[in-house]
């Protein structure tokens, strides 16, 4: 039996309290399982980069909260930190940004928690024996909680074609070292005109990998187990990825790290895509772009590759065109739902239905 879809559809998202009664609609014919009394209800989503106005609106994320508070749950949000520079790569200042963004405990009605620790180092395994990942590097809250709701947005992405609910799955719950793991098939490199001989990457590495004479630092990629620890404390961003995998190993790796997840909770776990202001770049840019296509409306499965596959459908439906392959021509983005299939994170074909 293919997995159902359910789709509230919204054109006109200029009316908050439209919008939110569409949500609600949708959050009704929902199911969510037979949840124990006071479960720990994780919504994970991203608070979006400052200047970006692409991620879930608070309100939304509110309505969510007050459901599964009312049916005597614990909801509380959460995200991880960036493995890029910015202001979202330690709590204290992606929690500012959260707030710019209207994410707040008042406002949501929920606490939020930076679910790997201050600098993103908080971690812990899984093992999944995959093609790319064996041993996928995860923030704890996924280890802890009782149910969890995905709540991407739908847009296209740099490196993966797209970005929905696989990849709010597998990168936004990693660890930052399983952020690099996805990313990266090799130790991080060193950018020696940046730097400065400080030293604090030697001094954070918990193998002893760096080594700093009168050169610059230099990582030994045979000694280095990934942690990305040496990223997160250089001063000068000296300390950098090594982009050597391709689209389609970082895309498999994404959906591997996904199973992990849904492994580890137990496949208690339940999605939601919203589509719109469907861009070509992701919610981690720094500045809005312009909408590929006109808004569609928020979705929701118990089927991560189910839910993508439809979102993606509806949006080359409505453009007449495979929108993000025209976005980004060199990428596949198919990938990320071929190989999720195959190795059992979810399936393709599925049933749509309206509410």
């Amino acid at each position: 039996m293919d997995p159902t879809v359910l789709l509230a559809r919204i054109d006109d998202w200029s009316d908050p309290a439209h919008v939110e009664k569409r949500f609600a609609a949708l959050l009704e014919g929902a199911s969510w399982g037979d949840l124990p009394a006071k479960a720990l209800v994780a919504i994970k989503l991203t608070f979006g980069e400052a200047g970006n106005e692409g991620h879930p609106p608070a309100h939304l994320i509110r309505r969510l909260v007050r459901l599964h508070r009312n049916h005597g749950h614990h909801p509380f949000v959460t995200e991880t930190n960036t493995l890029y520079r910015g202001r979202r790569m330690n709590a204290v200042e992606h929690l500012e940004v959260a707030r710019e963004h209207g994410f707040t405990h008042e406002t949501v009605e929920a606490p939020i928690i930076l679910s790997d620790g201050i600098s993103g180092r908080d971690s812990f395994a899984v093992e999944i024996d995959c093609k790319r990942v064996t041993t996928a590097h995860l923030a704890p809250v996924v280890r802890d909680l009782d149910y969890l709701i995905g709540v991407a947005h739908l847009t296209g992405h740099m490196v993966e074609g797209y970005g929905g609910a696989i990849k709010n799955l597998g990168m936004g719950l990693a660890s930052r070292a399983g952020k690099l793991d996805q990313h990266s098939a090799v130790s991080p490199i060193v950018g020696e005109q940046k730097c400065v001989r400080c030293y604090l990457c030697g001094s954070v590495c918990p193998v002893e990998a760096i080594t700093l004479t009168d050169a610059p630092a230099q990582i030994d990629g045979q000694t280095c187990i990934g942690c990305a620890e040496c990223i997160a404390v250089c001063p000068t961003g000296a300390i950098g990825i090594d982009w050597s995998r391709e689209s389609t190993q970082v895309m498999e790796a994404t959906a591997e790290y996904a199973l992990a997840v849904l492994k580890a909770t137990g496949r208690r776990a339940g999605f939601i895509n919203l589509i719109n202001r469907v861009t070509k770049h992701c919610d981690c840019m720094g500045a809005n772009r312009g909408q590929l296509v006109p808004d569609i409306g928020i979705a929701f499965s118990h089927d991560p590759v189910a839910l993508d596959q439809a979102c993606v459908d509806l949006v080359n439906q409505a453009a007449e065109t495979d929108v993000f392959k025209e976005a980004w021509p060199e990428i596949d983005w198919e990938v990320q739902l071929r190989h999720g299939e195959t190795i059992g994170l979810g399936q393709r074909t599925y049933e749509l239905e309206d509410v």
